[in-house]
């Protein structure tokens, strides 16, 4: 405080600013300084090899409302969920639903529909990370696109409010608690993050499920 007040007299009250510039200026490109895969092939006159995110995986929960103990009002309850894997050589799809709640071997232990299908995405997340690599050691995000339509801002709840294994961690969520931008989530037993996406934020605000999945085929 008696430095400022110490300047604040030697200026006679007026506030200075002063601006440092580099000596070589940098220009501010954060969709180049931001993505390294990108960095990369640009520095190297390679940037016509950059690709879009070929393979992926979708996902879409069913819900209900149920009245549960100890809630005032009815709340949403996944009662199926279903995913396509789109890798090179296959489109597949696994589903999952309420009748799969069972009990782990320990028979201790209970075991949702939604950490099954959780834990069959984490493993078929293997082969999409290896169909989207590039052909050499170019650098690059090994995360998995885990899509969904309009789902983010309940998907947090639906599925980390039914699984009971505490190996799942969001490491990931920006945006606002109601409106996340996306969510990346990762396992103790899988070294590949997942990041869960809503494909409502990139597109218009009126295109509807049916005309979104007849669009990217």
């Amino acid at each position: 405080m008696d430095t400022h007040m110490k300047e604040c007299q030697q200026n006679n009250g007026q506030i200075k600013k002063y601006i440092t510039l580099e000596k070589f200026p940098k220009p501010f490109v954060p969709h180049i300084t931001s993505n390294k895969t990108y960095r990369y092939l640009l520095a190297h006159n390679r940037e016509s090899e950059y690709k879009a995110t070929q393979y992926y995986i979708t996902f879409r929960f069913q819900t209900e409302l149920q009245k549960i103990r100890g809630y005032q009002y009815p709340i949403l309850v996944p009662t199926a969920v279903a995913s396509t894997i789109k890798a090179k050589n296959y489109i597949k799809t696994i589903s999952f639903d309420k009748s799969q709640d069972n009990f782990h071997e320990s028979g201790n232990e209970e075991c949702s529909f939604v950490e099954k299908w959780l834990d069959q995405v984490f493993s078929e997340a293997l082969q999409i990370r290896d169909d989207n690599k590039y052909a050499d050691d170019v650098p690059q995000r090994y995360e998995v696109h885990i899509i969904g339509f309009d789902c983010l801002k309940s998907a947090t709840t639906l599925i980390f409010k039914n699984i009971k294994s505490m190996k799942y961690e969001i490491i990931d969520r920006p945006g606002s608690r109601c409106f996340p931008l996306h969510m990346i989530v990762k396992s103790t037993d899988n070294s590949i993050p997942l990041k869960f996406i809503d494909a409502k934020n990139y597109v218009s605000a009126n295109m509807e499920l049916y005309d979104f999945l007849r669009d990217i085929g």
